[in-house]
């Protein structure tokens, strides 16, 4: 990036019009780096450089600035961190080496495809996702984005910068799982809320809202609102009319007369992130017996207002001086006390001391910032989340406070076992017999337990990171690892096979591997959990029993041809007797060939008995 001083500061003021003109935040982002960058770059005063370094360390992004040629002339500290090393002076395919950059969808990026690389041939990249690795193995999911520093018409160099988005990725992926749960309550919510268009044409209700009107959803989606009451016009009063007008949520209560029926009406704009207004969610909710109780009680409308602006569960309304006006029929149920009982006294005589203190400093917070708060407070009987709201006097000064206790008891319980549950699980991870490794997608071990350290001898350090084909027998790599990415890209769930590792000592562990993956909620793949069972006894018992049946058929081999071996002398015997003179000794003679002749076929029958049993074992593969 040689240039004159002119150019510099040509380039730093292009670049800070450019940066006052955009409206995009990431774009804005990447400029007020690059005016930082040069800055640095230009200015020989070394408060000048070290102010441009310390605005890439604050900008909570990971930031490299390139010179024309591809060398890196800045690094931010986060980017040092990922490389473990500086980046300062290295070119552009050295950091590539240094951090492996990858697609969302696992392809690697092509040096052409890189963001600093299409910033030096003079391209804007904004907001683009990548996952970047180090080269520990950590990987991050990160926006880049990239601009090129323009001097005297032609990119002179680039700055790029990331910002780590992987907490947001998991959050979204904790907000989708949440989505059907929320449609779920939409659906069972006992007051009508419905979605219309600011025209008031109805795209849809939930359950409650076809009900009271006691229409389907094809009769009413695509109707006016008015017309499903029998009008011909808009209701005189209408709080969507007045969202539509002031963009902002607005409430009413009126009495519809075809309906016999006092409403409390919300109408919320919802609008684009240019302030455009994109639909209107309306929530209707009955208030027909609180009107009604209300013509006698219309001081305390204050009262009523701050209520209905908070959840329908245990409610009292407090003095500023912690003294009990009045409270409603759940807290009554909730401290098993009548009205008589509460009303009037003190907070102190009502709760335990530690819930009474407690309150007491909440009250006086909101006392104090005329701002509501909420909390979880655990309470005599459960767990609640508590909202305390201000209610102003004409004055304006916080007179009251109206307190909403919500019962969350089955919620943290909930939470507690959840904890309990996964605390158990690490427990059998560790207690576990049987060895347990977990693996990314990409065949690295990422935790071990100690039966699985145990059984190859190493530590859990020396496994983290290794890639399992570093302890996999070599015969056996390739057939692992076929199977392992067979599973990886969806083809199966599991697969089971027998292999050898090597252990630290270079000893050969036979093993039985179960590998299974784990997916997400959208059902992509995750990790890799592998079952390892220690077989190397079995395999031992196995080769000495095949071991001992080869020497028994090779004994049996030997006793046959042993007995075609006496069978030839015994016949030369047998001869020699037949010319002997003394018929009494050729006799006897004859009479012992007999005998041999005998133990030779009980020797010969003994044989076959046995090839037949071995002949069976072989059939039922017991050798």
């Amino acid at each position: 990036m040689d240039a004159d001083p002119g150019q510099y500061e040509h380039a730093i003021d292009r670049l800070r019009a450019l940066c006052e003109r955009t409206v995009d935040e990431t774009e804005r982002q990447i400029l007020t780096e690059a005016v930082a960058v040069l800055s640095g770059l230009h200015s020989k005063n070394k408060e000048q450089v070290g102010l441009a370094d310390a605005i890439l360390s604050a900008t909570g992004r990971g930031v490299i600035a390139y010179d024309a040629g591809g060398r890196v002339i800045r690094a931010g500290p986060a980017m040092d961190e990922m490389a473990v090393t500086s980046l300062v002076g290295m070119e552009m395919q050295a950091v590539a080496a240094a951090l492996t950059v990858r697609h969302p969808d696992g392809r690697q990026v092509r040096q052409e495809e890189l963001p600093a690389y299409r910033a030096l041939k003079g391209e804007t990249v904004a907001g683009e996702r990548l996952d970047i690795t180090s080269r520990e193995g950590r990987t991050i999911h990160a926006l880049v984005s990239a601009a090129p520093v323009i001097i005297g018409g032609v990119p002179s160099g680039a700055v790029v910068a990331w910002q780590d988005v992987t907490e947001q990725e998991q959050i979204q992926r904790r907000l989708n799982e949440m989505s059907t749960l929320l449609e779920g309550m939409f659906e069972s919510l006992g007051d009508i809320v419905g979605l219309q268009l600011p025209d008031h044409t109805i795209l849809r209700y939930n359950r409650a809202g076809y009900e009271a009107l006691g229409m389907t959803p094809e009769e009413v989606i695509g109707r006016k609102c008015y017309e499903l009451i029998g009008r011909d016009r808009p209701c005189d009063v209408c709080a969507t009319r007045a969202a539509v007008r002031s963009k902002r949520q607005e409430r009413l209560e009126k009495y519809v007369p075809e309906m016999g029926r006092y409403l409390e009406c919300r109408s919320t704009p919802v609008l684009d992130e240019n302030g455009n207004l994109l639909l209107i969610v309306e929530h209707l909710h009955d208030i027909t017996d609180r009107v009604l109780a209300m013509d006698a009680l219309r001081e305390s409308e204050a009262t009523a207002r701050a209520l209905l602006n908070a959840p329908t569960d245990a409610i009292s309304l407090i003095s500023a001086d912690g003294r009990l006006i009045d409270v409603n029929e759940t807290m009554l149920r909730r401290y098993g006390k009548g009205r008589e009982e509460v009303v009037g006294r003190h907070i102190n005589e009502i709760f335990p001391p530690r819930i009474a203190r407690e309150r007491l400093e909440r009250l006086a917070e909101v006392l104090e910032s005329g701002a509501p708060v909420r909390f979880e407070e655990r309470g005599v009987m459960g767990w609640y989340d508590v909202v305390i709201y201000p209610i102003r006097d004409e004055t304006g000064r916080v007179a009251r406070l109206a307190v909403i206790g919500r019962d969350i008891t089955d919620r943290k319980q909930m939470e507690e076992r959840l904890v309990e549950s996964e605390e158990r699980l690490r427990s059998i991870f560790r207690e576990a017999g049987i060895g347990i490794a977990l693996l990314d997608l990409d065949w690295r071990i990422t935790q071990t337990n100690p039966a699985f350290r145990r059984m190859l001898g190493y530590e859990e350090s020396d496994l983290v990171g290794r890639s399992v084909a570093e302890v996999t027998h070599p015969d056996d790599i390739e057939a692992n690892r076929a199977l392992f990415y067979e599973m990886v890209a969806g083809r199966r769930k599991r697969f089971q096979l027998e292999k050898r590792y090597i252990g630290k000592d270079g000893r050969v562990v036979w093993a039985r591997l179960t590998a299974t993956i784990l997916g997400d909620t959208k059902d992509l793949p995750r990790f890799v959990v592998s079952m390892v069972e220690d077989i190397n006894d079995r395999k031992m018992a196995e080769t000495l029993r095949t071991e001992a049946f080869n020497r028994i058929e090779q004994n049996m081999e030997q006793f046959a041809i042993l007995g075609d071996h006496v069978r030839h002398p015994l016949q030369v015997v047998l001869a020699r007797a037949d010319l002997m003179d003394d018929e009494e000794t050729a006799e006897k003679i004859r009479e012992q060939v007999r005998r041999i002749n005998k133990y030779i076929k009980e020797l010969d029958r003994g044989w076959i008995e046995s090839r037949k049993i071995r002949e069976f074992l072989r059939r039922h593969e017991m050798v």
